[in-house]
């Protein structure tokens, strides 16, 4: 990691932080046959040309400030074949990285460590990353929904319940029972009938 004159920068395509070619201003002490060198301090600010010698990425000096690292919270789902078709056993973790992205296959690589690596990382499913760490209790088990208690998926508009027929919420919204759209009236009906 850099901490002098190229502190925060490194090539974001191939990670070299050892040297960067970069358009300078500056005095030089010039004759007619060429320049010693730089006189003095030397100019650069975000606009200016920056290129990697090792793979030849081209950008301004900011295109080569790697972004700061942030806390994520992901929410993973282990693979069916682990949970015995449980779909919804999860894993929490938060980690530090750029972007929510890379905090996932942080989170992904966790949860397979923890599980003796006989998961593949890739193979947990994100569900959601949250900015921040939420603190949350992080037992699977302890997540509020787990298979004992999932809520019921939301139904697709398009596609009839049989046991709620489009026709049924017709007549409700007619009769001035509903305001509700057919699938959140699905969901209620399937909640009050559950009840």
């Amino acid at each position: 990691m850099n901490t002098n004159c190229l502190a925060g920068m490194r090539c974001p395509q191939c990670g070299n932080e050892d040297m960067l070619k970069i358009h300078v201003s500056g005095f030089v002490d010039m004759t007619d046959d060429g320049c010693d060198g730089f006189a003095g301090d030397i100019d650069f600010d975000g606009r200016s040309h920056c290129q990697c010698p090792q793979c030849g990425h081209a950008d301004t000096v900011k295109g080569f400030f790697g972004a700061k690292e942030a806390t994520y919270t992901v929410i993973l789902r282990y693979p069916a074949y682990i949970t015995g078709g449980e779909e919804n056993e999860t894993y929490i973790e938060a980690a530090s990285a750029e972007d929510s992205v890379e905090a996932t296959q942080k989170v992904q690589a966790m949860a397979s460590k923890a599980n003796g690596g006989d998961i593949p990382p890739q193979e947990f499913v994100p569900l959601a990353v949250f900015a921040g760490d939420l603190a949350v209790e992080r037992n699977a088990n302890d997540f509020p929904y787990t298979h004992a208690n999932t809520p019921p998926s939301r139904p697709d508009p398009w596609v009839e319940d049989p046991e709620y027929p489009v026709s049924d919420w017709q007549y409700d919204v007619q009769n001035g029972d509903t305001r509700l759209g057919y699938p959140d009236w699905v969901l209620h009906q399937q909640e009050a009938d559950a009840a």
